[in-house]
């Protein structure tokens, strides 16, 4: 079994089984600060064409071109806390997340 040390986004073109994008950070050296989720994630493909992805583990959330240039990220400030072995251990994942148009966000307005 082959073992990987980074994360990586791909595109898969279905009819080929051919990666034609992917973006990895520095997968060469192990940076799990910047770019690894051992377990869940999240990705979508958004309408210009760049890709939202969701480091899972750290609460990262970060839009990319394909070029691989990074638009905006945004970390999460929320520290939550659970208990493993005995030891209060810090969280600040996020589970999922999803680019929503504007023009399809609620109006609140009337919460006052």
């Amino acid at each position: 079994m082959k073992v990987r040390f980074y994360t990586r986004l791909i595109e898969i073109k279905p009819a080929t089984g051919k990666i034609v994008w992917e973006y990895m950070y520095e997968p060469t050296q192990f940076f799990p600060d910047k770019f690894s989720s051992v377990a869940w994630g999240s990705v979508q493909r958004l309408p210009n064409g760049n890709t939202l992805s969701l480091d899972t583990i750290h609460g990262r959330l970060f839009e990319i071109t394909s070029d691989g240039e990074i638009v905006w990220e945004y970390i999460n400030g929320y520290h939550g806390q659970y208990f493993l072995k005995g030891r209060n251990c810090i969280q600040t994942g996020a589970y999922r997340c999803y680019r929503i148009p504007y023009q399809d966000v609620p109006n609140f307005s009337w919460m006052g």
